[in-house]
């Protein structure tokens, strides 16, 4: 998607199947922002350093 300002922003749902930190790193230079929806926080855990506001992962937002 395609932000005003040109800004992207991505989206990957890991509610089936498994995210490979290949992946991850594929659509983050893909984007300027990526987001990473998971059901449950602990399915986020191994991408935390993947990702910014890892601190809301940590604290259970």
């Amino acid at each position: 998607m395609e932000l005003v300002g040109g800004r992207t922003v991505g989206v990957e749902a890991k509610l089936d199947h498994q995210v490979t930190d290949d992946q991850i790193e594929a659509e983050k230079r893909a984007v300027d922002d990526l987001f990473l929806l998971v059901l449950d926080r602990v399915d986020a855990v191994d991408h935390a350093d993947q990702v910014r506001g890892r601190d809301h992962l940590e604290r259970g937002y």
